[in-house]
C-alpha cells in the first residue's frame, strides 16, 4: 500500500476552537466505567467544524448540500501538495505561488496547500487571527484549472480585509458555489516526501450537515 501519513488533528478537550459562540468547545464526559458499568463509553460534544474538518456548500450557502451528500469521488485520489513556504502572519498565497504546480493541479483536481503555518502556530493565540491567506486571483485562478478539492494547513484561508459582517467568508462562498470541497486543519503535510499523493478525506456522515470532522489521510508510494 506504501506509507500513509495522519493528517488530521487529535480531538482532546482544550484543543483551539474558532472564536466565535457559533463554535463550541471540545466536551468529552465519561459515562460507562469499566469497574461500575462493565465498559468504556464517553460523549462527544464538538462543533461541525472542529479541527481537521470538510465544509459542506451548506456551510456558507443557505440552499446548498449538507456535508453527507458530498461525492465521494472528491474527497479520494490524488492530490499534489503545494508549498508555498515561507508564508509569514498576514501574508498572501498569490497566483505565483501556484503556478510551479499547474500541471499537477489540472492533473489531479485536488491540492493540499501547505504554509507551514498549523506547525508552528497551532495552539499559539494568533492561530486563528494572524494567519496567511489566499487572494482572490490565486481562488478563481484554481477554479479556472477545475479543481474538485482544496486543502490547507490552516483554520481558514479567507482573506480577512474582504470578510464583512453578514458575509464574512467570500472566497469560501466562491469555492463552494463552484463545486469546491474545502478541508482545513490539515496537520503533519511537512512530513509528506512526495509532490502527489493518495489523498482520502472522510467527514462524519453527519445527515444535513454543514460541515463535519474528518479522519484524512496521504499515502505514499
Amino acid at each position: 500500500m506504501g506509507t500513509i501519513v495522519d493528517l488530521t488533528l487529535r480531538i482532546h478537550e482544550g484543543m483551539p476552537t474558532f472564536p466565535g459562540y457559533w463554535h463550541p468547545f471540545v466536551e468529552i464526559a465519561v459515562l460507562g466505567r469499566h469497574g461500575i458499568e462493565g465498559r468504556s463509553t464517553r460523549k462527544l460534544v464538538l462543533g461541525t467544524h472542529t479541527g481537521t474538518h470538510i465544509d459542506a456548500p451548506l456551510h456558507f450557502l443557505a440552499d446548498g448540500d449538507g456535508v453527507d451528500s458530498l461525492s465521494l469521488a472528491k474527497l479520494v485520489g490524488p492530490a499534489v501538495v503545494a508549498d508555498v513556504r515561507p508564508k509569514a502572519a498576514r501574508d498572501p498565497i498569490t497566483v505565483d505561488d501556484l503556478t510551479p504546480y499547474e500541471a499537477e493541479i489540472e492533473q489531479t483536481g485536488r491540492v493540499l496547500i501547505y504554509t507551514g503555518w498549523l506547525e508552528s502556530k497551532y495552539e499559539q493565540p494568533d492561530y486563528f487571527s494572524g494567519r496567511p491567506y489566499m487572494t482572490r486571483e490565486a481562488c478563481e485562478w484554481l477554479i479556472g484549472r477545475s479543481i474538485k478539492l482544496v486543502g490547507f494547513d490552516m483554520p481558514d484561508f479567507d482573506d480577512p480585509n474582504e470578510s464583512t459582517l453578514g458575509k464574512p467568508a467570500p472566497y469560501h462562498v466562491l469555492f463552494l458555489s463552484h463545486g469546491v470541497a474545502i478541508v482545513e486543519g490539515l496537520c503533519n503535510l511537512g512530513q509528506l516526501s512526495q509532490r502527489v499523493v493518495e489523498l482520502i478525506a472522510l467527514p462524519l456522515k453527519v445527515g444535513g450537515g454543514d460541515g463535519a470532522p474528518a479522519r484524512v489521510i496521504a499515502i505514499e508510494q
